[in-house]
């Protein structure tokens, strides 16, 4: 398939530049979370050994993903490579519609093209059910993937359970124990009663789901608190801690 996809892209302008990297050939190494590409080296992560991909990603007009999958889910590295592509974005966060978002890193972006070759199993006692976490408060930000994730289980040919739906997850991780014991115990009671049932409970979903969108009091302090630099206190710090501060916009790869 790649060979045809060079070919058809030589076809429309032979002076065209492409550029393959074989996934599986690779020794790209997982995320661990270090938070390296925003606090210590700014826009580069850590690990340093995928380099030339990353800025080959960043300088592209155009770039297509092709991902080994197994009953329509990414294979790990697929996996790695989009996790990874948080070093392209800040960690400052803004308001835009409404809605948080990382500011970008970079002027402008290649356009991604996704193709799933997916294998249905066909088998209906299969069932499947979801939890979708992001680090954004709200959870409205991830309503796009309901849509997409039953219409997978249908492709598949498998049974839709139903989709749980989780914002601010990222801040588990900086928080005290006993301020995660109520998220934990929550999500332990939704597995636990699935699992006994085959049945999500539809009151514990919402009671976990919680925030939808943020509330209009919620982003009237973000947006005056934005102002004064405040929802940056914590990136500032941090970058300042590891003499990073001044490079904190920094463009490696452009």
């Amino acid at each position: 398939m790649i060979k045809e996809i060079v070919s058809d892209y030589k076809k429309a302008d032979q002076d065209t530049e492409v550029v393959t990297y074989q996934n599986q050939e690779t020794t790209i190494r997982d995320c661990v979370g270090c938070w390296s590409c925003w606090l210590k080296t700014p826009g580069k992560c850590a690990f340093g050994d995928a380099e030339p991909m990353y800025r080959d990603y960043i300088q592209s007009g155009e770039v297509i993903l092709l991902f080994h999958t197994e009953n329509g889910f990414i294979d790990g590295k697929g996996k790695t490579f989009l996790d990874r592509l948080i070093q392209h974005s800040l960690p400052y966060i803004k308001l835009r519609n409404g809605e948080c978002g990382h500011l970008k890193r970079y002027d402008t972006y290649p356009v991604m093209n996704f193709f799933e070759r997916l294998k249905p199993v066909n088998q209906e006692a299969i069932h499947m059910a979801f939890i979708i976490q992001s680090g954004f408060p709200e959870t409205s930000q991830s309503y796009y993937l309901r849509p997409y994730l039953e219409i997978l289980t249908k492709r598949l040919g498998v049974s839709f359970d139903g989709i749980i739906i989780k914002g601010g997850m990222e801040g588990l991780r900086i928080q005290p124990e006993k301020a995660n014991a109520k998220i934990f115990e929550q999500i332990q009671t939704i597995g636990k009663t699935y699992a006994l049932t085959g049945v999500m409970d539809q009151n514990l979903k919402k009671e976990y789901e919680k925030e939808e969108y943020l509330a209009k009091m919620n982003r009237f302090f973000f947006s005056l608190f934005s102002l004064t630099g405040l929802t940056n206190i914590y990136w500032d710090y941090n970058l300042k801690k590891n003499k990073a501060f001044k490079n904190r916009y920094a463009r490696p790869y452009q």
